[in-house]
């Protein structure tokens, strides 16, 4: 499958890390109030305090899941397996006035999209990924249309420090168009589009006859 769990959990690890350390502190702030209510409790007091602080420790980590989860839950509901896929559409970024490339052959697109699971996690640091390269739709097997989970594959990237531009090799993906990517490194994937999918692309020039 791809993202494979590794990949999404390693993805995530800071808000998963957040996430779980507020379960921790709640669960040992819930603690403390239980204690305090039964001693209120036995000193004939109203619980009133406790329920009120129960009631905004709940509310505090629904919120907290409403912003940390639902991204993690998109992408390992929309993951696919590569052997799965009946058919890919191509658009170039850097050139999208050109007709995106359909392709249908699953052995060629399977020995692609198998290589996507060895990938490594990818994080920009001050730059911003140069839109040159695909924008890849795939379609399942038994499905009448395009997965919600969109691909992306870039090839430069430009340092906002220095304005330089550097050759890489990254493939984001996200659960639909305005989820928050995973970017990855995938060399080999890249290695396959330029065999593969370049030559799809090219423009050919009409012949000028004398």
């Amino acid at each position: 499958m791809f993202p494979t769990t590794s990949q999404i959990l390693n993805n995530y690890i800071l808000q998963i890390s957040i996430s779980l350390f507020a379960l921790l502190v709640s669960l040992i702030f819930f603690g403390w109030l239980i204690r305090g209510a039964r001693k209120d409790a036995r000193d004939g007091k109203s619980g009133t305090r406790f329920k009120l602080f129960a009631a905004a420790g709940l509310l505090a980590w629904i919120g907290a899941a409403f912003v940390f989860y639902p991204p993690i839950i998109k992408t390992f509901r929309h993951r696919f397996d590569p052997q799965r896929i009946v058919e890919i559409r191509l658009t170039q970024l850097e050139n999208a006035k050109l007709p995106p490339v359909v392709i249908t052959d699953r052995e060629l697109i399977a020995a692609g999209f198998k290589l996507l699971p060895s990938a490594v996690g990818y994080n920009p640091d001050h730059e911003r990924l140069w839109p040159e390269g695909y924008a890849i739709e795939i379609k399942m097997e038994g499905e009448s249309d395009y997965s919600p989970l969109k691909l992306t594959t870039h090839r430069r990237t430009r340092k906002f420090a220095t304005g330089e531009m550097t050759p890489l090799s990254i493939v984001t993906v996200s659960a639909d168009r305005n989820a928050e990517a995973i970017n990855f490194t995938c060399p080999a994937f890249h290695s396959w589009l330029r065999k593969n999918v370049d030559p799809r692309f090219v423009v050919k020039t009409p012949e000028i006859v004398p």
